[in-house]
């Protein structure tokens, strides 16, 4: 390793025909790019983003990362991601945890990046099978333990295609340190407070809230990591639904890292409106006649007459002001 003249490490990689750099300058390219997804989509959309981008940085071929916890000294994947994998991965991995050696050496030292080659002298019969399978000829692996949190950033690098060099220490050193303040990055944007009327979480598939918990008591839930019954059976029906038990709307869709993105907010008076008496409240609210609104969504006056009696009805309403009071600025 030698010292550039600004100052970055230069480490040549073995087998490689030229040096590659790791230091401060590339990290903060990075970063830069971080900040930038985390601007432009959602945190977990982002944290896909950061990781194809790491990519490049870090010259690995696929990854595979997401959101574990300790549970009593053994570690549970709450939710996980591929990238350039094909194949079901994680399953083959929790078939063969117990033979994984990088496991291994997370638990003896949580701070520290473990490796795993291919060529090595240490092997087990679960992790032979998973490097031949899928073509991990060296792997390098973070987890960013985080008090407190339901579950954390982890996130394994696997160079294949018969590239045998192994992980310099520089670059376990860059990879650590953008498992850790990424996993900061996500979760400071993803926590943050979004407006005072809706909540906005990530979610597991099985209902563990890994961002935006604390918010639940907003609505007037417990702020606990596990999502009550009522909102665990709605994750898997993507879509706009009411929650009755809880008095909630819910808006659910697929998120990055393996997540479901949900949305929660109290239950309003327009809710109780179909989709075409809320279009034509809207246009009512905004001052529209009932000939306008009419002609504009190529109705006839007496139905727009009629929807409205309907609307104010649901509503428990009877004029035109209260209605714009009602919806406010939709």
């Amino acid at each position: 390793m030698s010292t550039s003249a600004d100052g970055l490490h230069v480490v040549s990689l073995q087998g490689d025909a030229s040096p590659m750099t790791m230091g401060i300058r590339s990290f903060s390219a990075w970063l830069e790019d971080v900040d930038g997804f985390l601007a432009e989509a959602s945190p977990a959309d982002a944290l896909d983003l950061a990781i194809g981008r790491l990519a490049g940085v870090l010259g690995f071929d696929s990854a595979w990362y997401g959101f574990s916890a300790w549970d009593g000294g053994r570690v549970e994947i709450a939710a996980s991601r591929t990238f350039n994998i094909t194949g079901p991965f994680f399953d083959d991995w929790r078939a063969m945890r117990h033979d994984d050696l990088m496991l291994g050496q997370i638990r003896r030292a949580p701070d520290r990046v473990a490796t795993y080659r291919r060529r090595q002298l240490e092997q087990t019969p679960g992790l032979i099978r998973m490097s031949g399978r899928y073509d991990l000829d060296a792997a390098a692996g973070a987890m960013s333990f985080r008090p407190g949190q339901p579950a954390s950033l982890f996130l394994a690098c696997y160079r294949g295609g018969g590239d045998g060099r192994s992980w310099h220490e520089d670059e376990q050193d860059f990879l650590y340190g953008a498992v850790t303040t990424l996993d900061r990055m996500v979760r400071g944007r993803a926590e943050a407070p979004n407006d005072a009327d809706s909540v906005h979480l990530h979610v597991t598939p099985a209902g563990l809230c890994i961002f935006g918990w604390r918010h639940l008591a907003r609505l007037g839930l417990a702020a606990v990591p596990w999502l009550p019954t009522p909102l665990r059976e709605i994750l898997g029906h993507p879509g706009r639904q009411e929650v009755p038990a809880l008095g909630l709307m819910a808006e659910v869709d697929g998120a990055g890292a393996g997540l479901v993105r949900l949305v929660l907010r109290r239950v309003a008076p327009v809710d109780r409106l179909s989709p075409r008496e809320a279009e034509i409240a809207a246009l009512l609210a905004r001052g529209q006649g009932h000939k306008e609104v009419a002609r504009q969504l190529g109705l006839s006056p007496v139905t727009i007459r009629n929807q409205t009696r309907r609307i104010y009805d649901k509503l428990g309403i009877n004029s035109r002001a209260a209605l714009v009071t009602v919806l406010g600025s939709m």
